[in-house]
């Protein structure tokens, strides 16, 4: 416990050195594909906090559910990376993200409870539709390394708002 209390609190402390000037928050839906067998409904939240022109830090976490015979499963993916931004496409700002991805899965509809590690690439778009917001899809691919399987994969697709506190 002392350890994830050490990783938390050396990652708000990134956060927080490198300013709120050109912080955003992303609250979305989307579906996690886990290994192609489950479809999870998840909601999904993360905090965005720019370390240098068009690079961002980027800190967030899914809640995923699938429901099976009245009986619930559990997804819970987290994930800590980098997000560059292109914002040089027509009427779109471009992303393309890379990072780790710890994840948690439990219930029914799962074999085995498991803990899972691995990196993660992901692609999308966001388009502004307001001052302070910007509609965004994203596709993203983990690779997770855990048992019984050892080599599992996820794919995320989600939708949703990036709340914009900064200059454009």
């Amino acid at each position: 416990m002392k350890r994830f209390l050490s990783v938390i609190a050396v990652l708000l402390g990134m956060v927080g050195a490198t300013g709120v000037s050109a912080a955003s928050f992303s609250a979305g839906l989307g579906v996690d594909f886990f290994n192609y067998e489950q479809g999870y409904l998840s909601t999904h939240a993360a905090y965005m906090n720019e370390i240098t022109e068009n690079v961002e830090l980027e800190i967030g976490a899914t809640f995923g559910i699938l429901v099976e015979n009245q009986e619930p499963s559990f997804y819970l993916p987290a994930h800590l990376g980098l997000g560059f931004v292109f914002p040089d496409l027509p009427a779109v700002d471009g992303i393309l993200g890379v990072g780790v991805t710890p994840a948690f899965n439990w219930g029914n509809a799962v074999d085995d409870t498991g803990f899972y590690l691995g990196p993660y690439l992901k692609g999308g778009i966001r388009v502004p539709v307001h001052p302070f917001m910007r509609w965004y899809i994203e596709v993203q691919q983990n690779l997770l390394i855990g048992p019984p399987q050892w080599i599992n994969t996820s794919t995320r697709v989600m939708s949703g708002i990036n709340f914009f506190f900064g200059s454009n």
